[in-house]
């Protein structure tokens, strides 16, 4: 069994025959009016998404809060 992904918003669509596979995705068409090219794998969802966290590698949790969010500036106390 195949399944379409799209690489924006991750929408994953099980295609039950390869005739009514679709070229864009849905979702990306009418909530953000923007034409994404889907792609087609023979793993589901799940399956993808465990794929790819073995290729990327791993951060920390506190070097990643670190990572995206500005250090706080310390004001001294209002007297």
């Amino acid at each position: 069994m195949l399944y379409q992904h799209c690489p924006r918003c991750r929408l994953a669509i099980r295609c039950r025959a390869s005739y009514l596979a679709l070229e864009h995705c849905p979702r990306c068409l009418a909530r953000a009016g923007i034409v994404t090219a889907m792609f087609t794998s023979p793993l589901d969802a799940v399956e993808l998404r465990a794929t790819e966290s073995e290729r990327k590698p791993a951060i920390s949790p506190p070097a990643a809060r670190e990572a995206g969010r500005p250090r706080a500036v310390q004001r001294p106390p209002r007297a």
